[in-house]
């Protein structure tokens, strides 16, 4: 069976519905464990599992700032072309993570023009929404916390 989608392209299999679906679906959960990471990062790093990692200069904001830059100082330039701009996911642990953040948010609005409706699209970026903040809450407060022995 040949399902044609509101934007003009067509899938041939009810099962690639369903993957497509379940993957838009976790592009969502995807992105608020990200963002959970961006913002543990830079608001509660000192109670965070990552204080405990090694090569703290990728993941302490207050120290991997200075990854962009020629010995760590803004005023000697960018360590490498690029480095504070378009490849400063290279250098630290929070714009990875937005990097990673935005790189499934991407990939939702592709796998988006998969859906036969505007309504359906509606609802299951409403559910996915969900997923997200679901998703931002319990990483942020569970995993992402450093636990109490």
């Amino acid at each position: 069976m040949v399902v044609k989608c509101w934007c003009s392209c067509s899938f041939s299999s009810s099962i690639k519905r369903r993957e497509m679906i379940v993957l838009f679906l976790l592009t969502f959960v995807f992105i608020g464990m990200f963002e959970a990471v961006m913002d543990k990062l830079n608001f509660h790093f000192e109670k965070s599992i990552f204080k405990g990692l090694a090569n703290q200069q990728f993941w302490d904001p207050t120290l991997s700032w200075r990854n962009k830059w020629k010995l760590g100082v803004k005023k000697n330039g960018e360590k490498f072309p690029l480095s504070s701009t378009v490849l400063v996911f290279t250098t630290d642990a929070w714009h990875f993570a937005k990097f990673l953040r935005n790189l499934c948010a991407v990939a939702a609005i592709l796998l988006a023009w998969r859906f036969v409706t505007l309504t359906e699209l509606l609802v299951w970026t409403t559910v996915g929404r969900i997923l997200w903040g679901v998703s931002f809450e319990y990483c942020f407060k569970n995993i992402f916390e450093k636990q109490k022995i």
